[in-house]
């Protein structure tokens, strides 16, 4: 607490007018010093650990001028080699938990991922050297276990354990102990038992009037020995083991590459996993925070601009569709270019054969009766014009 307290004090006083001026003039011709300073907002996860990278990262610059006296730093405000090790080791320690935070904002992380970010972390900062940072790194470690482990419980949780079951990057791997695995691994096939017997009582209720000739194609019909349709215990028996099976057959294969789409995985195996399956949609798809639905947020604000407030909800729609989509071109390949144009493509506003685009004008009119090209105009171009003459 000291040390973050004295950092930051002097952190706010180099990024008065003074402290710039003065960092700029000891800097100057150093590549190495030219990462802006930070504070930290109280409202972000990894606000200190990106001020104190910050200050690192400045650190030859910041030791030239904590000691000029237009700061007005007494030494005890200064930063000796003591603290300058401890800053060190204290980022060693909150690296992991930036690392797994910035991975789980990520565009194309889903709920399936936070099992394994959180038993990553425990690891990595366990391997940390604690040197002179002991109670830090301890206390650092029980508030983590406390919160996923106390307060949400997360391999505990279906949505959680679910999710990393289906996911054929993880599977059984993820979680931290053998027996929560186990545990997980029992409790997905209660829920595909559950739902089997759901979908057989609604394929009872529909063929009711032709219950005898439709029974042998029920949902759970083939998963059960016609011998043992007399006990209808004996035949929750055989369904669960028909689960478990296909849940151990899936389990033993070899896992994706960290790399690799979970979701194309399941898109050509869904019928070799029939049971497993139909939970992949459910569990599979949400994401473990709203950061991506906040970016959207944020880039339809910039596209909205003051010079683009008559822009229609389908075209902003639209721009932001391609803003995020455009990414899958490349995704997954070191391709940064988009494809090329395949032979005979035809773009929507090239000229057809036999028949000629209008000549662009530069006047006022426009010449676009033959063109079913939308035309916006901003507000600042045709303030006097209605709405209805800048759409056509």
């Amino acid at each position: 607490k000291l040390l973050i307290k004295k950092v930051k004090n002097l952190v706010k006083k180099l990024r008065t007018p003074t402290g710039k001026r003065v960092l700029k003039e000891v800097t100057t011709g150093n590549q190495n010093s030219v990462c802006t300073l930070k504070l930290p907002p109280e409202t972000r996860w990894n606000s200190y650990y990106i001020m104190l990278d910050s200050l690192q990262k400045n650190k030859d610059g910041v030791i030239l001028a904590q000691s000029d006296t237009a700061l007005g730093l007494s030494a005890r405000e200064q930063m000796s080699p003591y603290n300058w090790e401890l800053v060190g080791k204290a980022l060693a320690i909150l690296k992991p938990a930036y690392i797994a935070t910035k991975e789980a904002e990520g565009d194309n992380t889903s709920v399936s991922d936070v099992i394994p970010l959180v038993t990553k972390l425990i690891y990595e900062i366990n391997n940390v050297e604690h040197t002179g940072i002991g109670t830090f790194k301890a206390t650092w470690l029980n508030e983590i276990k406390r919160y996923f482990d106390g307060k949400y419980n997360i391999e505990s949780r279906i949505e959680f354990s679910f999710a990393t079951l289906l996911d054929p990057r993880y599977k059984t791997a993820a979680f931290r102990t053998r027996n929560n695995a186990s545990v997980a691994k029992e409790l997905l096939i209660q829920e595909v038992q559950q739902l089997l017997n759901q979908q057989d009582a609604r394929q009872r209720v529909d063929s009711s009037s032709e219950a005898t000739e439709n029974q042998a194609s029920s949902t759970t019909a083939w998963l059960v020995d016609p011998a043992d349709t007399e006990d209808e215990d004996d035949n929750e028996q055989v369904m669960a083991r028909n689960i478990r099976k296909q849940l151990n057959e899936y389990v033993k294969e070899k896992r994706l590459r960290l790399n690799e789409d979970p979701l194309s995985f399941w898109a050509v195996n869904k019928d070799r996993f029939n049971l497993l399956s139909p939970l992949v949609r459910k569990y599979l798809s949400a994401p473990p925070a709203s950061t991506s639905v906040e970016r959207l947020f944020s880039a339809a604000g910039n596209i909205l601009g003051t010079k683009r407030l008559r822009l229609k909800p389908e075209n902003l729609e639209c721009n932001l569709f391609l803003k995020y989509n455009l990414r899958a071109l490349t995704l997954g390949s070191t391709r940064t270019s988009l494809p090329d144009v395949p032979d005979g493509y035809t773009a929507p506003n090239s000229c057809v054969e036999g028949q000629e685009l209008p000549e662009v004008s530069l006047s006022t009119e426009h010449h676009d009766a033959d063109s079913n090209v939308e035309i916006i105009i901003s507000s600042d171009e045709e303030d006097n014009e209605s709405t209805e003459d800048l759409v056509e």
